[in-house]
């Protein structure tokens, strides 16, 4: 929830400023695709917190290395469209 308070206030907010002029879009678009994140997020946590990760550990393991690949990839895509809409010295 905090990465998702960060990207609405810190990122989104940002396409305000823009004179870009599919900005807003693109900040709507990279909102929906964090809240879809976080669902994403809770349903490993649930998915895993209910199961033996060392009995299951190479599914376990894969699991998490996508998890982590999901926010490396979006943190890069917010990163890029900041940078975009306001210019180098915003991102």
């Amino acid at each position: 929830m905090a990465y998702e308070r960060f990207i609405r206030e810190d990122i989104c907010h940002r396409s305000l400023w823009s004179r870009v002029d599919d900005a807003t879009a693109d900040a709507r678009a990279l909102l929906a695709s964090c809240i879809q994140l976080r669902s994403d997020y809770e349903q490993f946590v649930a998915r895993w917190s209910a199961t033996d990760s060392q009995i299951s550990w190479p599914r376990y393991r894969l699991s998490a290395l996508c998890m982590i690949q999901q926010f490396r990839d979006h943190v890069i895509e917010a990163a890029l469209m900041s940078k975009r809409w306001i210019g180098d010295e915003a991102a």
